[in-house]
């Protein structure tokens, strides 16, 4: 009997040490959950885009630059930092078009030079291709002729283009004053190493002399060329009215410049970040052809407070100009297969 008791008053004992434990267990400090996806995520990684451009600081496409800069910046919330190289920091066009390609420079301002990888490009600055901004507008926003132009570039070159900004209509600058078409011959032109922009100043009469734009003001100084052609807006940036007196309102050509970014750089953003690095082109974009045609009365005004006297081409002198350049057509359509089509998709939105 008493041998059960005992077994008894030991189980009642073991039975008091579990129901402890457990009550215990209740009052004990709760356990930290274990850490959530959110509280585990590590800092963002971070990301830089080197823009590599020829146009110096005041220029409105720096503007432009400055702008998505800002946009990316702010949307990222740092994450991507955009450093921009104005004034050819970065080494002439076709020098930082090859470091976009090898992906050592993320992003650039280019022209059509680029038309080594999508040879219709080159279209777009066929002479007297487009007569207005409002000709201009309809084509590459609403027409999307710049997709057509650029069509493949992203396999051939390994960088895409985002969107094309504007430099304006190029204008003709010079040493001495150019008052009718015969003025032109014999003139030596300052041309960039395109072959259209060749055969154009050869079928002016001029004799043209190719050079990169970083050389350019030098020359001009120096007098190693007579002119060159560009828009109001880059002689007033870039100072030539300091070493060219006179200008002709020419108009001959509309200069788009496309922003290329290096593919491989756009793929190895998360996709939310493309979206912001896509979008904020295109509103940059905007941006530059409202200040680059809001703009181009002022700067006009700016050059002849200079003291530039810009000329005006009576009928005369500008329909020999247009003439001219009809001489090329043909090896526009030989050397660029699609242009001809190119060419009278674009004049039917006149």
């Amino acid at each position: 009997m008493k041998k059960r008791i005992s077994w008894l008053v030991l189980v009642l004992f073991m039975l008091s040490l579990v129901v402890t434990g457990c009550g215990g267990a209740k009052d004990a400090a709760p356990e930290k959950d274990a850490p959530t996806a959110s509280e585990k995520k590590e800092p963002s990684k971070t990301y830089e885009i080197k823009i590599a451009t020829w146009f110096d600081p005041s220029h409105p496409m720096v503007k432009s630059l400055e702008k998505f800069q800002e946009i990316v910046e702010s949307k990222t919330e740092g994450n991507i930092k955009v450093k921009i190289f104005p004034s050819s920091q970065l080494g002439s066009e076709d020098t930082y078009i090859d470091s976009i390609k090898a992906g050592t420079v993320e992003m650039g301002v280019t022209g059509t030079m680029i038309n080594t990888y999508a040879p219709l490009i080159a279209v777009a600055e066929k002479p007297y291709l487009f007569e207005s901004w409002e000709h201009a507008e309809k084509a590459y926003f609403e027409e999307k002729v710049g997709d057509i132009m650029a069509e493949g570039i992203i396999d051939k070159a390994g960088f895409r283009v985002l969107g094309w900004a504007v430099n304006g209509w190029r204008m003709l600058s010079s040493s001495k004053k150019i008052e009718s078409f015969e003025d032109l011959k014999g003139l030596r032109l300052r041309v960039p190493n395109v072959p259209y922009y060749i055969k154009m100043a050869e079928a002016w009469g001029c004799n043209p002399t190719p050079m990169s734009f970083s050389e350019l003001f030098t020359a001009l100084e120096q007098k190693v060329v007579d002119g060159q052609d560009n828009p109001y807006a880059t002689v007033r940036a870039s100072s030539f009215y300091e070493v060219q007196p006179y200008m002709v309102h020419t108009g001959h050509l509309f200069t788009p410049c496309p922003w290329i970014l290096n593919e491989k750089f756009y793929q190895s953003l998360p996709e939310d970040y493309q979206k912001i690095v896509t979008e904020a082109a295109e509103e940059a974009i905007k941006y530059n052809w409202e200040i680059s045609k809001a703009n181009e009365d002022a700067d006009i005004q700016f050059l002849k407070e200079q003291g530039v006297e810009i000329v005006i081409p009576d009928a005369e002198f500008k329909a020999k100009l247009m003439d001219s350049q009809k001489v090329n057509d043909q090896w526009w359509f030989d050397k660029y297969p699609g242009a001809e089509e190119l060419c009278k998709k674009i004049d039917s939105l006149k």
